[in-house]
């Protein structure tokens, strides 16, 4: 494995993906509630912050914190846009707990092996 962040050792971060999905009521219409579902398991993944200045500035200026996650190749990886979020840290066992995280970018690491997903944090 030539890429470094991908190493076992440095996926040390707990994360999850969800997807968002609407009901449908008894005659076929999409219901108003929307809810976000898991997509498959928490998988493991190297996490990359701005720097001190970066997260300060950020903060004062009353902006979102960005991220980057390096994640594994596999199926549901491959489906990944931007239209699913990421959840970190998910140490919570109630899934409506984790902080959300909304994927503005996702770029191929190496030959298939994985993904750079670059998350900004979501409105609460």
């Amino acid at each position: 494995m030539a890429i470094d962040s991908l190493r076992p050792s440095r996926r040390d971060k707990r994360i999850a993906f969800k997807t968002r999905q609407s009901s449908v009521d008894g005659r076929g219409h999409s219901t108003v509630g929307e809810q976000w579902v898991v997509l498959g398991n928490k998988y493991w993944a190297s996490a990359y912050f701005g720097s001190g200045d970066e997260q300060r500035a950020s903060a004062q200026d009353g902006a979102t914190q960005k991220a980057s996650f390096d994640v594994l190749s596999n199926s549901v990886t491959r489906l990944l846009s931007v239209k699913h979020r990421l959840y970190y840290p998910v140490s919570d066992t109630d899934p409506d707990k984790w902080p959300a995280w909304d994927i503005r970018g996702i770029v191929p690491l190496g030959k298939n092996e994985g993904f750079r997903v670059t998350v900004e944090s979501a409105p609460t």
